[in-house]
């Protein structure tokens, strides 16, 4: 049995006072499913939640993820490949160097055991958040005071813009992979979660096309024009849409009728 474990400096202590003091007893933790195991790859995967006492008498809420053979192949590893939690983890790390906003790490690990590859991947819960998806389906857009929806509106667009300018692209940038706070109408605080393929784009066009058409296909309240534009020249740091914003807005339209077409068919 082989094993890697990364754990952050302040949470090994709380995890071995819950009685989790290694991968075996985080690996057969009774956790509250969030996303029930999948069956993907060639493996499994599931989301649960874990509640941690802490030393002031407070609780801590965490989210587990655990996959067994949930691999994803590449040129360094053809065969065998790596977890797939192993790329999220990595790029939270990256996330967190280059101050974008995302999860907060608590514990990796890693381990084979009879020729299956089972890792787990532990962060913080985002628990006085909701998904921009929960918030869509939750509220219409007529219900919503127009000064909130476009503090919403300015405020995933300017993350967005963060996160293409350090050249990168989320690669599944849909309303349930970013969580908001809000704490009052001009206060919105965002994250990005789900970063397992995250990855370095040096097409500025493309990973600008690319995200923001998963993000706008999804976005049922931005459908207007005046709100699409109001995103688009936050996200360009332009006052108005110019030759650039007006050509990644075809793009943007051309890709998701594309899209919808296919999913029509």
């Amino acid at each position: 049995m082989s094993m890697k474990t990364t754990i952050a400096p302040h949470w090994e202590d709380i995890l071995v006072a819950n009685g989790y003091p290694d991968f075996h007893s985080l690996w057969e933790a009774q956790a509250e499913w969030v996303e029930e195991p999948n069956d993907r790859r060639g493996g499994w995967s599931g989301v649960g939640t874990l509640t941690l006492q802490l030393d002031n008498g407070e609780t801590k809420t965490l989210y587990i993820k655990r996959q067994q053979n949930h691999v994803f192949k590449s040129l360094c590893h053809p065969f065998k490949g790596q977890p797939t939690f192993r790329r999220e983890i990595d790029n939270i790390k990256r996330f967190k160097a280059a101050a974008l906003p995302t999860l907060t790490p608590v514990y990796y690990g890693e381990r084979r055991v009879n020729g299956n590859q089972q890792a787990i991947l532990i962060t913080e819960a985002l628990t006085e958040y909701t998904s921009l998806q929960d918030f869509i389906d939750n509220n219409s857009a007529s219900d919503i005071d127009s000064s909130l929806r476009h503090s919403i509106i300015d405020n995933v667009a300017l993350v967005v813009r963060q996160l293409h300018q350090q050249g990168l692209r989320h690669g599944c940038l849909y309303p349930k992979h970013i969580f908001i706070k809000i704490t009052d109408k001009t206060n919105i605080d965002v994250r990005f979660i789900d970063l397992e393929k995250a990855r370095q784009w040096p097409l500025r066009f493309q990973r600008s096309v690319r995200d923001l058409c998963n993000l706008h296909r999804y976005s049922q309240w931005w459908t207007s024009p005046d709100d699409r534009q109001r995103f688009l020249t936050k996200y360009l740091g332009t006052e108005t849409l110019n030759a650039y914003g007006k050509k990644l807005s075809r793009q943007i339209n051309k890709r998701t009728a594309r899209k919808l077409a296919k999913k029509r068919q």
